[in-house]
């Protein structure tokens, strides 16, 4: 059985465009790759790097913390409770975009030179500024 296409959910920071946080799944775009997504944002990136002892680190991810404003656009994973829950309890705003021509995340990913090709992205969504 194949395991089909990997979804690569990521949340950038609108104003540095630094990746605050990923998810990275066999499944469909979906609320438990957001929720995925912004645990890693949120949490400091030290288990990360002590996960991946194998692997050479040359470079800090200094970022972590809970976002004042989420922004998304209109896929069906940024609405429902799950989310909704999660915002109203962190504190956070929930804006939605509309559908974006091309949103910060894919743009991010088409900048990048470790990837050889895209075949899509499924969901762009950032985040304004962050509280520690």
């Amino acid at each position: 059985m194949p395991i089909g296409w990997p979804t690569l959910t990521v949340l950038i920071d609108k104003f540095s465009r630094f990746p605050l946080g990923y998810y990275l799944s066999f499944a469909a775009p979906s609320a438990p790759a957001v929720v995925g997504a912004l645990r890693h944002a949120i949490l400091p990136k030290t288990l990360s790097v002590a996960a991946l002892r194998q692997l050479p680190f040359d470079k800090d991810w200094p970022v972590y913390g809970i976002p004042m404003r989420l922004v998304v656009d209109n896929g069906l994973e940024f609405h429902g409770k799950d989310l909704e829950g999660i915002a109203t309890d962190l504190g956070m705003v929930i804006e939605y975009g509309g559908m974006w021509p091309m949103g910060s995340s894919r743009r991010w990913w088409l900048n990048q030179k470790t990837h050889s090709s895209v075949a899509s992205s499924t969901a762009s969504f950032v985040f304004h500024g962050a509280r520690r």
